[in-house]
């Protein structure tokens, strides 16, 4: 049962592609209900249109998914009586349960926020204050009555008043509207950050003292800087917005500083924001192990859950699942949670029983914005993938695990390991794997495959494959993953894939076929077979991976083979291989190994297989690369006006090469002589002008039968100036007669030179 989170965390290798999700969040404010949506990256485009009741808010693309859960469980339907999914045309109906003002706005660029307002009059409203906490209060607009409950007489006319002045209307601030505030918060971002980074530094260097908050001393009154109201401690709230809600900041600051940090952490209008984190309390783990042996403290928790009348108690279900989770029953934690409402329910637990079991957070992440505490939420911030900011909140990290108990700190180190090897924080990795190393001896799998990870990252290639080859060799659960990271990387470096572990990988395939370890198995059963280049096994192992898996997903696979093929093999076992197993047809390869595979071909001369696979090929994917190729094929086919269509797009010295080769092939030397020149190729430009008839550049040619019959011209030319026509008749036939033996022997050479042979069959 400790074991799952490996078994979780694979199935992601296996996932094929799927809809792209958009995250839906609620709270319920004095005045109006906030949605909140986010969208998958800061190109998404969105818009919200409608009236009255009914209004859409609509994501621009393909393939999204909404997630709508908990929406009501967090808001009343007194403002939003329903939300409707339409996921094929990627909207969302709001259906409004009155007749209220919806306003929307950008924030941190994958954010939407959607408002739902009270109708009110314009100049009812009072402008957003600085703070963005959007509390406005009304005030009490109480006058004088013109009658009293006296005896009955006549009720008298009141004097006249003098004219009370108003004052003049105040313009409301433009800095201080929805719009530009909500523009400003990545500014706000970055000098929170640095906030941060200096208090980090600041404790690093002794100069501040860190603590956790102190709930109870808030509540017996007011701090220094502000007017605080004692209250009690709140039952458990259906959200962790409405637990955080009544805690405090870490952070004890006053005067300006205060108000500085409270506007810094606002984020979100009445949610807290990042400056805010989860009590110890709430997560004081150790407190849970109980006080007696598991079996006796099990039994007595079981019997106390149920009490008079067959009634379940929220409470004991709760230390009961507290329980569970102090001693790595993750699973068993989240099924007693489900027997509690959404309002007793605190949704800490349930992350913390997810991570306990699988090592991830589905749905809502409690822990998403306490990566800058410097408290014992960072170790469950970071085990749930948070970046940790700054060494304080790495620091208070390996405080709690340390603290923990022995069965879950074993548990739970390789795991945190593993995050802070993915963070970078390879220090505190090291330190993690140490400690546990120094009180057990033989801590286990998880424990080498965290240190196998450790090894990577660092570098320590040789290393990291002993760790995997220690856990692939034995008979545990977490062998499977083992073995497919020692095939990858053998595939990082290139490396033969020894023949033990490529029979191992092809019967744990066998063993795992219709198992969550299955299609990672084939993958790396195909990558072994490459490295070895037993290429038709590699092929049957893809073809194996497109029946059961998926063709979409047998492509990438396919044209790593392929790759290695072209790479490694001979040319007649690339058009073999290329023709058995039907690589030239339309998507079976990814389009830049389908491009390097066309290349192979015409470099082999089979023109036709390379316009096949170039034809193939989706249209988006035209690449300079492509044009190129496709220019060579149609000069190869003698066509060159195709192949100037093809490069009219391109540029470069590549494409002007070939440019001027279709120019002089269609005839037109001097345009391929000016491209040559251009290129600074002036032996080219020179042949391609003496081709078309300007024999001026023949010196330049580096031929010494060139520079031969231009001295023979101007040496004729030169014998026949300034003579009367008889004297150059003469004078002419006589240099024929003595320069013929020099002129048979360059045109002879010339002939040789440009020697005219038939094509090939």
């Amino acid at each position: 049962m400790t074991h799952r989170w490996l078994a979780i965390s694979v199935l992601a290798l296996a996932s094929s592609v799927s809809a792209e999700p958009v995250l839906f969040q609620s709270g319920e404010h004095s005045g109006f209900t906030r949605l909140v949506a986010t969208l998958p990256s800061a190109d998404t485009q969105w818009h919200v249109t409608g009236s009255g009741r009914i209004y859409t808010f609509k994501v621009e693309g393909d393939d999204f998914s909404f997630d709508l859960d908990g929406i009501f469980e967090r808001i009343p339907r007194t403002r939003l009586s329903n939300l409707v999914a339409k996921p094929d045309s990627g909207e969302i109906e709001l259906q409004l349960a009155c007749d209220c003002e919806v306003s929307s706005a950008w924030y941190n660029d994958r954010h939407v926020i959607v408002d739902i307002r009270d109708s009110t009059n314009e100049e009812d409203v009072a402008p957003i204050p600085a703070n963005f906490l959007l509390q406005m209060e009304s005030a009490d607009q109480k006058k004088p009555f013109r009658y009293t409950w006296a005896e009955a007489t006549p009720v008298p006319t009141p004097a006249v008043q003098a004219p009370v002045e108003e004052p003049a209307t105040q313009l409301s601030d433009p800095t201080q509207s929805f719009g530009s505030y909500v523009s400003d918060q990545d500014k706000i971002s970055r000098v929170a950050q640095q906030v941060i980074d200096q208090i980090n530094r600041a404790t690093e260097q002794n100069l501040l003292q860190a603590q956790a908050p102190e709930i109870l001393a808030l509540e017996e009154g007011p701090g220094p800087s502000q007017d605080r109201t004692a209250m009690p401690p709140p039952p458990y709230a259906n959200s962790d917005a409405a637990w955080r809600s009544q805690n405090t900041l870490n952070v004890t600051t006053y005067n300006a500083l205060d108000v500085a940090v409270q506007e810094i952490a606002a984020v979100l209008a009445g949610q807290s924001g990042a400056s805010e984190c989860i009590a110890d309390s709430r997560i004081d783990i150790e407190s849970w192990v109980g006080e007696t042996d598991f079996s006796t403290e099990l039994g007595k928790l079981r019997s106390g859950m149920v009490g008079e009348f067959d009634m379940t108690s929220p409470e004991s279900m709760t230390n009961l699942a507290q329980f569970y989770i102090a001693h790595t029953f993750g699973a068993e934690a989240e099924q007693i949670l489900r027997g509690i409402s959404n309002t007793d329910k605190d949704p800490v637990l349930t992350a913390m029983a997810q991570l306990v079991e699988t090592g991830q957070v589905t749905k809502f992440n409690p822990f998403f914005d306490q990566g800058h505490c410097a408290s014992g939420v960072a170790f469950w911030a970071a085990l749930s993938g948070q970046r940790l900011a700054g060494e304080s909140a790495v620091d208070s990290a390996l405080e709690t695990l340390s603290g923990l108990p022995v069965n879950l700190r074993e548990h739970l180190a390789p795991i945190l390991s593993n995050r802070f090897v993915e963070l970078g924080h390879t220090e505190a990795a090291s330190y993690i794997l140490n400690s546990i190393e120094r009180t057990n001896t033989d801590p286990g799998p998880e424990f080498d495959m965290a240190q196998a990870a450790l090894h990577a990252e660092l570098g320590e290639t040789d290393a990291a494959v002993q760790k995997l080859e220690k856990v692939a060799a034995q008979n545990t659960t977490l062998a499977p993953a083992a073995v497919v990271d020692l095939i990858a990387s053998h595939v990082a470096k290139g490396t033969i894939v020894p023949s033990d572990t490529v029979s191992l990988v092809s019967a744990l395939a066998v063993e795992h076929k219709v198992g969550m370890m299955g299609p990672a198995l084939r993958n790396a059963h195909a990558q072994a077979r490459m490295l070895a280049q037993d290429f038709n096994p590699a092929f049957d192992v893809v073809a194996e991976i497109a029946k059961i898996d998926g063709k979409d997903v047998a492509v990438k696979i396919r044209s790593d083979v392929t790759n290695a093929l072209i790479t490694e093999a001979e040319g007649f076992d690339i058009i073999s291989y290329a023709i058995a197993r039907k690589l030239i047809d339309p998507d079976m390869l990814v389009p830049e190994t389908a491009v390097t595979l066309a290349e192979k071909f015409y470099s082999l001369g089979f023109h036709d297989q390379t316009k096949r696979v170039l034809q193939s090929l989706p249209i988006e994917h035209a690449t300079s690369e492509v044009h190129l190729l496709k220019a060579k094929i149609a000069l190869a086919d003698k066509l060159p006006r195709r192949a100037e269509a093809e490069l009219m797009s391109v540029t470069g010295p590549a494409a002007d090469t070939l440019r001027a080769q279709a120019r002089s092939m269609a005839g037109d030397h001097h345009a391929a002589a000016e491209i040559l020149h251009d290129m600074g190729e002036v032996e080219r430009a020179a042949f391609e002008a003496w081709l078309g008839g300007d024999l001026s550049g023949l010196s330049a040619l580096d031929l010494e039968v060139y520079q031969r019959i231009e001295a023979m011209l101007q040496s004729a030319a030169a014998d026949t100036t300034g003579s009367d026509a008889e004297t150059q008749t003469l004078t002419h036939n006589r240099a024929l007669l003595n320069d013929s033996m020099d002129a048979r022997s360059a045109l002879s050479e010339l002939l040789n030179l440009h020697r005219v042979t038939e094509p090939s069959s």
